[in-house]
């Protein structure tokens, strides 16, 4: 039998960790794209004004308060601090049990890892999947040698590349 968590009924106007529960209790982590993220007043347990990060999504995904934590997360996995780099990001959101108000709650937490892609990426040369490299994305390194070199490439295909153009 289907359940819903009774968060879901409640009209909320940001992403919470009940929102990536599904009918049968289970957590599964989405897969959003950055639109933006910027400063923002929100309305906080007491009904007052505070101002905080919100990130909004190209989806219809709500937009999520972004802590502390989460921020450093993002940061770290695309290199920069700056929120404004971070738009067309993809990150990878689950929930993770916490201790907060002297309660245990699912907050979201933004994974540690660059997302998986959901398109396949070809190497032209060598025929297999390109694979992100440290902090470059799969779309990242695809885009960059197509237009770098005309073609998709991985990495180890671009290098030869150089080193042969460099060799001439």
């Amino acid at each position: 039998m289907s359940k819903t968590h009774f968060r879901k009924i409640l009209i909320t106007e940001h992403l919470g960790g009940f929102d990536l529960e599904d009918s049968n209790g289970e957590f599964n982590d989405i897969i959003v794209t950055i639109q933006k993220a910027g400063r923002e007043s929100v309305k906080d347990r007491d009904g007052k004004d505070k101002t905080c990060l919100i990130l909004h999504f190209t989806d219809k995904t709500k937009p999520m308060i972004c802590n502390v934590t989460n921020s450093k997360t993002i940061a770290k996995l695309y290199g920069t601090p700056h929120v404004e780099d971070w738009a067309n990001k993809k990150i990878q959101i689950g929930t993770e049990k916490v201790k907060a108000f002297k309660e245990m709650h699912d907050a979201l937490r933004i994974r540690g890892f660059l997302p998986k892609s959901d398109k396949k990426h070809t190497c032209s040369d060598c025929k297999k999947d390109i694979k992100s490299v440290a902090n470059a994305t799969v779309e990242t390194i695809a885009s960059g040698t197509l237009k770098t070199y005309g073609v998709e490439l991985c990495m180890d295909c671009a290098q030869i590349r150089k080193d042969n153009k460099d060799a001439e």
